[in-house]
């Protein structure tokens, strides 16, 4: 199964589930997705019901970003609160190589030209390893792209977008990366990383 976190925008949710199930055609496997939150069905709803399969354990894989504290905290605690010692749990899918490369993808194809500066912008955490992994995630990408990378966050720990781009500062939005490891709704993320790129 894969965890995703959940929010009140729908098409987030469809994505999670888009990308369970492209992760179970290509291993053969049955695959389910959950949400921490804000959609159903809950990973510690779904942790509790599901069935040991034949060959093996639970598999559970996080669809976030970064360690933070559902990572840490929440998901583990679903699985003990549950009873199950036959559930597997992995990590957070980030920081990573593939990811950045996706994300130079992104930036290429929202029409930023290699070289340019870009402010690598999260939802956020409280955990403090969470700017640790932002830190390397922002490596990769400056790796990837060519260019400094910057890291910026909404809430939680590290500095603001207003502190790292300036106002009257010429720059457009092309690419942000949602930290999905924290709690709040994408699209309040989206109008927040609009009025600060205005230019």
């Amino acid at each position: 199964m894969t965890i995703a976190h959940g929010t009140r925008t729908a098409v987030g949710n469809t994505v999670a589930r888009a990308i369970t199930d492209a992760a179970a055609e290509r291993l053969g496997w049955s695959a389910t997705a959950s949400y921490v939150e804000l959609c159903a069905p809950l990973f510690a709803d779904v942790v509790a019901a599901c069935e040991l399969p034949a060959d093996g354990p639970v598999v559970a894989v996080p669809l976030l970003l970064s360690v933070g504290v559902h990572v840490r905290q929440d998901l583990p605690g679903a699985v003990r609160d549950a009873g199950r010692d036959d559930v597997v749990l992995g990590g957070a899918l980030g920081p990573d190589p593939l990811l950045a490369a996706a994300q130079a993808d992104r930036l290429r194809g929202a029409g930023a030209r290699p070289g340019q500066p870009v402010v690598l912008v999260a939802a956020g955490s409280s955990d403090p390893d969470a700017l640790a992994d932002l830190d390397a995630a922002a490596g990769h990408l400056a790796h990837a792209w060519g260019a400094p990378v910057r890291v910026a966050t909404l809430t939680g720990l590290g500095p603001r977008v207003e502190q790292v781009v300036r106002r009257g500062t010429r720059c457009r939005r092309t690419c942000w990366r949602p930290d999905t490891s924290t709690a709040g709704s994408p699209r309040w993320h989206r109008r927040r990383a609009q009025w600060w790129w205005r230019t």
